[in-house]
This record gives structure tokens, C-alpha cells and sequence, in this order.
């Protein structure tokens, strides 16, 4: 119980801490900067909508219709599963070079 206790009032100071951002030995950027990009963005939204898409195939008729046993689940495990992952990884390489080389992305911006 005790163990549990200081756990908990340790995490409770260490968030206390990053919120209030006091110079501390704790480094304050623990979630590294996410950059989406209008690819990014265009796959999420096409991940949405293949998500309501798949609940309302899931409502849809009866509850032993074929339609919602089968196809909605994999339409729904295709949403999750596949395009919100993808939206996610789709810009990182580009990011991670944009990242190392800062100069070839303003050279590359001033070229265009």
C-alpha cells in the first residue's frame, strides 16, 4: 500500500512539475513534436469516414444480417487498424529528414 502511495504522489508531482514547467533535472518534452502534413490530415479524414461507415453498416438491419456480422467488423478493423496508423506513419520519413537537414527544407521552400 505504502509503495503504491509514494508511486502515485511521485507521477503526481512529476505531471505537477512538466505542467508548471519548473527547471528541474526533468526534461519537460517527453512526447516528441508531431508534424502533420495536408497528407496526414487527408487520411484521417478518409479514416473517419470509413469508421461511420462501418458503425452504420453495424446497425443496419437485424442483428443477425450478414452485413453487420461480417462486413462491418473488417470495415471497421480496416479503419482502425489500417488508415489511422497510416495517417500517422505517411509523413514521418519526410518529417524526420525536414528535421536533420532544416537548410534543404528552406532551400527546397525558396525554389518554389
Amino acid at each position: 500500500m505504502w509503495k503504491t502511495h509514494k508511486t502515485v504522489v511521485f507521477c503526481a508531482t512529476l505531471i505537477y512539475n512538466i505542467i508548471m514547467k519548473q527547471k528541474h533535472n526533468i526534461d519537460t518534452q517527453i512526447l516528441p513534436k508531431i508534424r502533420l502534413n495536408k497528407k496526414n490530415l487527408v487520411t484521417f479524414i478518409i479514416g473517419t469516414v470509413v469508421i461511420v461507415i462501418g458503425f452504420i453498416l453495424l446497425s443496419v438491419g437485424p442483428w443477425d444480417n450478414p452485413v453487420s456480422l461480417s462486413i462491418a467488423p473488417i470495415v471497421l478493423i480496416l479503419g482502425y487498424l489500417v488508415i489511422f496508423p497510416m495517417a500517422i506513419f505517411i509523413g514521418s520519413k519526410q518529417a524526420e529528414e525536414d528535421i536533420e537537414n532544416p537548410q534543404r527544407n528552406l532551400s527546397r521552400k525558396n525554389t518554389k
